[in-house]
């Protein structure tokens, strides 16, 4: 069919992208190029060739192969989704056992972190230098005993945020002030008029300011962190949602850490502790909310947090 068109003088305009077109089916010795789409997700491509002829495939075929395309889109996505599953169950335990063994050391940490504050910093510089490193890796430790208590306290206590915008600009503000780095250019864009959100701040805050840092992070040299906030719309007319979305122009994720990237415990930082978007996901999903992330390598990363957002119910006015 391609080199029908290809030959047909009408089409003299698109030869070298048809040519082009030819050429990659026959270096993946193919006459034909499925894309594989679950849930409008791009998750592989069908090549299929046919020895016995040299016809094109008739219309009733590619309607026969479109439908069987989309059953084995669907199955790569169900496996796909199944081993993600499997994955986290096999930390769910191991998430029950760290937060037992996160209160059994925090009593221990904290008298060790006292007994050194009070100790005097020593003159001579090599014991100056093994007290330094005492004191940030306690601190580390510390650090990596609250997250695992974060990640294992469920409770979740709502409240009216009055003004999201407001709210929004303080997390990010706060990170802003705390990296103090003049080589990012930090963007913030906030529809306005937005409603009045219902959510446990304390979480969301956490969540908000987490992905900030990351993206922050993200950048080694100089770039942009852009951050929205806005409503969109789903599927039906109350179907609503608040959305949260950060990008960042780093260097992107590649295929397996964007898999893993939600999965207790996997990091790629050097002196990361593996559930900070765990964390995320975790409160996120306590308030009934979704967290997505979208990466390509040397495109940047974007993440996207919707929470719940009805439309206020209309109020019938009162009969005379």
């Amino acid at each position: 069919e391609l080199e029908r068109l290809r030959d047909d003088p009408k089409h003299e305009a698109e030869r070298p992208r048809l040519d082009a077109l030819c050429e990659t089916l026959r270096d993946l010795d193919a006459d034909l190029v499925l894309p594989l789409r679950a849930k409008s997700q791009l998750v592989g491509f069908w090549t299929l060739a046919d020895a016995r002829s040299e016809e094109s495939f008739s219309s009733g075929e590619l309607r026969l192969l479109r439908a069987v395309a989309d059953q084995i889109a669907t199955s790569v996505e169900n496996s796909m989704t199944f081993e993600r599953l499997r994955a986290r169950d096999r930390f769910v335990s191991l998430g029950e056992m760290a937060a037992g063994l996160a209160h059994e050391i925090r009593n221990p940490l904290a008298a060790i972190r006292g007994a050194v504050a009070v100790l005097q910093q020593p003159s001579d510089e090599k014991s100056a230098e093994l007290w330094t490193v005492i004191i940030e890796e306690i601190a580390r430790l510390n650090r990596v005993v609250e997250s695992f208590l974060d990640y294992a306290r469920p409770a979740t206590r709502r409240a009216t945020i009055r003004d999201v915008g407001a709210f929004v600009k303080s997390c990010v503000d706060a990170v802003s002030r705390s990296k103090g780095r003049t080589d990012v250019v930090l963007e913030l864009a906030i529809e306005p008029g937005l409603r009045p959100l219902h959510a446990d701040a304390d979480q969301l805050e956490r969540v908000v300011v987490n992905v900030v840092q990351n993206a922050y992070e993200a950048l080694d040299d100089e770039g942009r962190v852009r951050v929205a906030v806005r409503r969109v719309q789903g599927a039906g007319p109350y179907d609503t949602w608040l959305e949260i979305a950060v990008d960042d122009d780093g260097p992107g994720m590649s295929d397996t850490t964007l898999e893993r990237a939600f999965i207790p415990f996997y990091t790629t930082k050097r002196h990361g502790t593996g559930l900070g978007l765990a964390l995320c996901e975790r409160l996120t999903r306590a308030q009934g909310g979704t967290i997505q992330l979208r990466s390509r390598p040397g495109e940047g990363t974007s993440v996207l947090i919707r929470l719940p957002y009805p439309v206020p119910p209309v109020t019938e006015p009162e009969s005379a």
